[in-house]
């Protein structure tokens, strides 16, 4: 039996053997439907039966796996959930429904962002639109979350995220606004973003806070 490592390396053997929008062969489909079957969701991602597994690009522009039923419906998978044989936590996917709806604000303040004459805090190199990451500071993102999270119900809170159904769910959201509100409003409060250089805030930073910089 593989360990959780091989699986993942089966999986992405197979990502590398196929080009975009192309099918298993019967040999692939009937190994990988062996290990799909791990995945927590796997009832209801299989729903009436497998037609085909079909290699795509996914938004962040990477090879994924998209499984095509019988019935003529489709749903994503995740190869990573699946070889660990379980999904994130409901905090986790809270914490992921928070990151994204604060993508809006993030991308408000770059474009706020004068490049013309803009040097990196930390590195002292210069940055332009592309070459730039958002950092938060004073609170980081992590920092941000546990403290808005402090008295949450979560239970509560989860039963607002859009997976009900885990089914073709790229992103996890919230579908009440006054939660998002709440916590959009809290993060503005809360904490500032500036734009660093993609090493500082990939390797420098973390670094920094973990008493390495």
């Amino acid at each position: 039996m593989l360990n959780q490592k091989q699986r993942i390396e089966k999986f992405r053997e197979v990502l590398r053997k196929y080009p975009q929008n192309s099918f298993l062969n019967q040999s692939d489909f009937s190994e990988l439907i062996i290990l799909f079957r791990n995945h927590p969701d796997w009832k209801i991602k299989e729903g009436g039966g497998i037609k085909n597994i079909e290699v795509i690009i996914d938004k962040w522009n990477k090879k994924a796996f998209i499984i095509n039923r019988i019935d003529g419906t489709s749903t994503d998978i995740s190869f990573i959930v699946a070889a660990r044989g379980y999904g994130d936590t409901s905090i986790q996917k809270i914490k992921s429904a928070c990151r994204y709806h604060i993508i809006p604000e993030v991308l408000k303040f770059k474009e706020s962002i004068d490049f013309n004459n803009y040097f990196c805090p930390i590195t002292n190199q210069k940055l332009d639109r592309i070459n730039c990451h958002i950092d938060h500071y004073d609170l980081s993102f992590d920092e941000l979350f546990k403290e808005w999270i402090i008295g949450k119900n979560i239970e509560e809170l989860s039963k607002f995220l859009n997976d009900s159904k885990a089914d073709n769910v790229v992103y996890n959201k919230f579908t009440n606004e006054n939660i998002i509100q709440d916590f959009i409003s809290f993060h503005n409060k809360k904490t500032k973003l500036r734009a660093v250089a993609p090493i500082a805030n990939l390797s420098l930073l973390k670094k920094k806070k973990n008493g390495r910089y």
